[in-house]
């Protein structure tokens, strides 16, 4: 089975009983049969179109919560996810490396930049993660506009309504 698909099996199922609805309210809010939410739970069906978005909307969720998270990170999302924790670990690791670390490199790498006080070069080093981590929140920030203008788009070109069945029935 598609693991999308089952990720989504699985958030819509938590997603009912922490709304505290049985599969029969929830069918009848969104306007489908018992047999439907039962087929999504299951993962043998996914919806699509307004399908989706009436589930989305019923279960007070983003549909992107709906299908898991992993399957909606954009490239740009995960470099600046990347970039902030890249800063994140040099702040945590720098006292540390600066007092045990020993290798010839990183003191031939001292001696060059002993110019510059240890603030200096902590400001610098920061200012750095700082500058590339804004490149990511604009390239991020844009991606995401592009996005939701397509979606936007999208959702006015096609409002089919229809199930993507996963696993067919074997008779």
């Amino acid at each position: 089975m598609n693991p999308e698909f089952q990720t989504f099996a699985e958030n819509f199922k938590l997603l009912r009983k922490k709304r505290g609805l049985t599969q029969s309210q929830l069918a009848e809010k969104i306007g489908l049969t018992k047999q439907s939410i039962v087929n999504y739970e299951k993962g043998n069906t996914f919806p699509t179109g307004n399908r989706l978005s009436k589930i989305s909307e019923v279960l007070e969720t983003p549909v992107e919560q709906l299908i898991g998270r992993e399957n909606i990170q954009s490239r740009s999302e995960l470099e600046l996810l990347n970039s902030v924790q890249s800063k994140a670990s040099f702040l945590a690791h720098y006292d540390i490396m600066t007092e045990h670390f020993t290798d010839e490199i990183f003191k031939f790498f001292i001696e060059q930049i002993s110019t510059f006080s240890e603030s200096e070069l902590k400001q610098a080093i920061l200012y750095l993660y700082d500058k590339r981590i804004q490149k990511e929140v604009d390239f991020y920030a844009n991606d995401l506009a592009e996005n939701i203008i397509r979606t936007t788009e999208n959702q006015n070109k096609s409002n089919l309504d229809m199930d993507i069945v996963i696993n067919p029935p074997t008779k």
